[in-house]
Formats: C-alpha cells, structure tokens, sequence
C-alpha cells in the first residue's frame, strides 16, 4: 500500500522537484494543495486539492477524513500560518515537515561549523525572525502534545530554471561546435527530466541543437542586419528586429523559429524600397 504525502504549495522553487521525484518513485500517492496557479508544472499522477490555505473551512471541505503519512509545509513564513496547519493537521499526519531557512542560525556568526546545538538568532532579518518563531511554535507542541515536526533549514536553494544556463552548457560540449542535432532539446522537454530545461527562450536550444556554430551563425545574422538597418538609416526596422530579439530571448513567442524574423525584416526592407520607389514615380509623374 502506497504512502500518502501532501504538499502545502508544491509548484515553488523547492517543491516543484521533490513532488516530482517523489511521484517517479511509484511508492507514494502525492497531493498538492494550492490554489491551482501553476497546474502545468505538476506530473501526471499527482492529486491536486484546489483551495486557498488560509480558508481553514474550505480546506477542511476538501480533504474531509483524509489522513497523510506526512505534510510538507513550504510556505509557512509567519507563526499565525504554522498554527493554521496545526489546526488542520493535527491528527491527520504521521509526520508534518516544516521547510525553515539556514538564516535562522545565530548571526554573527560564532563559528563556521553549524551543528544541531547552534543557536538562532538573526537580527538582521525579519524574515529568518519570522522562521525562528514559527520553530518555536511547532517545538513547543512537540514538547507539550507530541505533535510530530520535522523541521529543515535549507541553505542554497534553487530550482531547474535557476540552472538551466548550466544544463544547456552540459549537453552542448556533448557536441560543442555541431550540436546535438535539430529535435534534441524537443526531445529532452518530452522526457519525465524535461523541467531540467526550462528552455523557453531561443538560445538554450539553439545550444543544444546546433551547437557553437548554431549560436554564432544565428547571432551573426542578427548582427549584420541590424548594422545594415542602422547604416541605411532604417530605424523603425531596426527597432522591430531588436524587439523580436529580446522577446525570443525571454520567451517562445509562439514557437516561431528564430530565422523566421530574419524573413520578416527582409520583407520589411523590401516592403520599405517599393514604397519609396512609389513615392519617387508620384513625384516625378507630378512634375
């Protein structure tokens, strides 16, 4: 029989990957409960609750009698959120793991080696204050009614997306100068890794597809045109070739290739020619 783990939050920067590793497992049944933002980022197979946390009524509406091996608190940052889960869960979980901060720990700090005796106290920020009452709420009711927490202080923490410049390297000095191939980086966001990429943009897959050259060529392309815009006084065009170059850069724009562009300034340019030749028949004819 499957063991059963809920995830408060469960899209964020931390959990994103837990809940996926913890779902490929095949040894867990694993629910999120949020309000439902980021469905596309959860794997198949994983039970969504849809609710706000904070509407204690609704949430206790949707998971009824249910009970969990174990609850993940990820979005806990203030004690009046710790006590809402402990209202809800108390009872209803084995075990309820508590996602800290490693800022909690004494500042300054009074050796570099950080044990379970280290002291907390930050008071540089609210938010690891914040961190230190929320543990001392949730001790407190192990100590007096055994409540069962677990609580974890991450230091560095970081999701795919925050590496995916370091993936995309990877897999181009596989094949630096060449690439991988046109398809490759497709082949990689169909896989069960594919958050590994987060390749919204142009140039990670251009990377990995068509390696160094692919870069180069493609930027070249960009760069000579906009060289020839700017000398040919052609700034509107110019304007137009620099936003697609961002906007490729930051997102998919619908999934146009990049060349693509190129057409469109060419056709710009040309578009641009034939209506200044019009303009010198009318003039001439009026003369």
């Amino acid at each position: 029989m499957k063991k059963k783990a809920l995830f408060i939050g469960g899209t964020g920067t931390i959990s994103t990957a837990i809940v996926k590793r913890l779902s490929a497992s095949g040894e867990w049944d694993v629910y999120v409960l949020n309000r439902g933002n980021r469905s596309n980022v959860l794997p198949v197979g994983v039970n969504q609750i849809v609710a706000d946390i904070n509407d204690e009524k609704a949430v206790l509406d949707k998971i009824g009698d249910m009970t969990f091996d174990c609850v993940c608190e990820f979005i806990g940052f203030v004690p009046s959120q710790v006590e809402r889960d402990y209202r809800l869960f108390n009872g209803k979980t084995k075990q309820y793991i508590y996602i800290s901060s490693a800022s909690a720990y004494h500042k300054p700090a009074a050796s570099y080696v950080i044990t379970e005796g280290t002291t907390l106290a930050n008071p540089y920020w609210q938010y690891s204050r914040d961190k230190i009452a929320c543990e001392e709420f949730l001790m407190k009711k192990y100590r007096e009614e055994g409540f069962p927490v677990t609580i974890v202080r991450p230091s560095h923490t970081y999701d795919e997306r925050n590496i995916q410049w370091e993936v995309a390297i990877y897999y181009m000095n596989q094949n630096y100068w060449l690439g991988n191939g046109i398809g490759f980086c497709s082949s990689l966001l169909e896989a069960d890794e594919a958050g590994l990429v987060g390749a919204e943009g142009m140039w990670l897959p251009i990377m990995m597809d068509r390696g160094m050259f692919g870069v180069i060529s493609v930027l070249m392309g960009y760069v000579i045109t906009a060289i020839y815009l700017y000398r040919r006084k052609l700034f509107t065009i110019m304007w137009v070739l620099l936003s697609f170059l961002v906007l490729k850069t930051l997102t998919t724009v619908v999934g146009v290739e990049p060349t693509y562009y190129l057409l469109i300034i060419v056709f710009l340019i040309r578009y641009n020619e034939i209506m200044k030749i019009n303009k010198c028949e009318k003039i001439v004819t009026n003369i």
